[in-house]
Parts: C-alpha cells; sequence; structure tokens
C-alpha cells in the first residue's frame, strides 16, 4: 500500500521524509518486530513520534539536507565521468599486440596451511574480492587445520589477482604490499610483469579494456560455470608501450582513482551529514 501525506502548518513534509530516511534503521526494528511479512499501516503513521522543531528550524534542516543531496548529485557525476574517462585511455592504447605468456609470471608460489595447524590465516576468497573496484577484504580468519583445500595461492608484492570464475563480474585486485600469513583461493590467478611489464598497468588492462574482456568472454565455456584458466590467460594478448609509458599512464590513471576515491567519501559520509 502506499499512503499519501500533506504538509501542514505544524510540519514540513520533506522534513518528515528526511525524518524516515535518517531513523529508517530504527523503523524497522520498532514496527517489524516478530516473524511473517508486515508493512506500515496509517495506525503506525499515526503512532508514530517524532521530534517536531519550529518551522522555521524544520526548513533549516530540509535546507542543510538538501545541500548534502546536492553533494551527494555531484559526487555520482564525478565517479561516473572519471570512471569513462580512464576507460576511454586505457582502450585508446595502440601498438603490438603481446601474448601474456611472454611477459608474465602465474602462480609461482603456493602453501598449505594445514601445514601449520593452529596457526591463524588470512583467507581470501572470491567473494573476498569487490566486484569491479579493486577491494580486497582481509576479514575472514581462519586456522591452518580449518582450511579448505582451495586455500593454497601465495600473493607477494606487486601482483594482480584475477578471479578466474565468471571474469566479466571483474573480481580483480592489485596488491602492492604482500599481507603476512594470507592464503588466497586457488579460485584465483596471481600474475606478476616481467621486466617490460608493469603489473599495475596490466591489472588496470583488465579492468577496463574492453578488447581484453572480449578475450576472457570468448575463452569461457558456454556453461552454467563459466571460468578461465592459467592456458587461457598466457594466450591473451594486450598492448605493451615501453615501460616508461606504462607508469605514464598508471599514474595518470591513479590521479583520477583519486578524484573517484575523495568522491566516494563524500558519498559513504552523507548519510552521517544529514543525521547531524
Amino acid at each position: 500500500d502506499t499512503y499519501s501525506l500533506k504538509s501542514n502548518n505544524m510540519i514540513i513534509l520533506k522534513y518528515f521524509y528526511e525524518f524516515l530516511q535518517s531513523n529508517i534503521k530504527y523503523i524497522n526494528q520498532f514496527f517489524f518486530k516478530g516473524v511473517g511479512l508486515r508493512h506500515l499501516q496509517k495506525q503506525d503513521f499515526r503512532n508514530m513520534k517524532i521530534p517536531l522543531p519550529p518551522l522555521d528550524i524544520q526548513k533549516q534542516i530540509v535546507k542543510e539536507c538538501q545541500k548534502v543531496d546536492d553533494e551527494i548529485q555531484k559526487a555520482n557525476k564525478t565517479v561516473e565521468q572519471t570512471k569513462k574517462e580512464i576507460e576511454y585511455e586505457i582502450n585508446s592504447l595502440s601498438g603490438d599486440m603481446v601474448k601474456l605468456e611472454k611477459i608474465i609470471l602465474i602462480n609461482t608460489e603456493t602453501f598449505d596451511p594445514t601445514s601449520r595447524q593452529n596457526d591463524n590465516f588470512i583467507y581470501v576468497d572470491i567473494d573476498s574480492v569487490g566486484k569491479a573496484d579493486g577491494s580486497i577484504s582481509y576479514e575472514n580468519i581462519i586456522l591452518g587445520k580449518d582450511a579448505p583445500s582451495r586455500a593454497r595461492r601465495i600473493v607477494k608484492n606487486d601482483s594482480v589477482v584475477i578471479s578466474t570464475v565468471r571474469p566479466y563480474l571483474k573480481g580483480f585486485a592489485y596488491v602492492e604490499k604482500q599481507t603476512p600469513n594470507c592464503i588466497f583461493s586457488t579460485g584465483f590467478a596471481v600474475i606478476q610483469g616481467k621486466e617490460k611489464l608493469s603489473s599495475k598497468y596490466l591489472f588496470l588492462l583488465f579492468m577496463f579494456s574492453n578488447l581484453l574482456m572480449k578475450q576472457m568472454e570468448e575463452a569461457m565455456p558456454k556453461s552454467s560455470y563459466p571460468s578461465i584458466n592459467k592456458k587461457d590467460i598466457e594466450n591473451f594478448k594486450i598492448p605493451l608501450p615501453s615501460l616508461e609509458t606504462q607508469k605514464e599512464i598508471v599514474s595518470r590513471i591513479e590521479k583520477l582513482e583519486k578524484n573517484i576515491s575523495d568522491a566516494k567519501k563524500i558519498i559513504d559520509n552523507a548519510k552521517n551529514k544529514k543525521e547531524e
């Protein structure tokens, strides 16, 4: 059901809307107790108690909240526009195409954590790597004796981590510095660039190159479990400018990524600013 609420000489409707938005957790806990499907009834609204400052204060609150909304809108535009700039830069690359097998090391080191049964390990599985955002969660702590059989990959400094399962979801990440006692799933391919290839440049290609994504899609079997393997990755071709040019590209894109990061902080902090 939907209910139509109207402003009157005691309350501004936008103020009530902002109050509901900022207190949604409380409302869920208070009105949706018990089991089964429930929704707010008219009587729930009638019985709801809210702080009711004078109209001029309500107007000021609404005005401040609108400033936050404007910041969010501007930040979202920044994120979208900057992503397009990065994609354009990567997809404008040209030059000789080189097979990855000639310029990478892949899955060079493994370790069986069950050999240290009572030690704690950080286990990074497929779900621990963000989709299309390059993030890694290191929160999953396991004992060596409880490690699954897939917990075997070691990720060293300056490595690219590629989820080989459903790679179109872009479960990819760049690891600048190795985390001690950290084991990755064998569902990842761990790649390092040789002397002619910047690992960070390769990561950006995996994240943003339409050409590389097309190769991944062509390599995936047409099944309910689409994936790529070590041989597929070695056969992928990428444009390979000089190492100096690669580093320049990485530097420019890192500046753009900083703009995205700053914009996302504004978006993430918006809820707290409204509550304040």
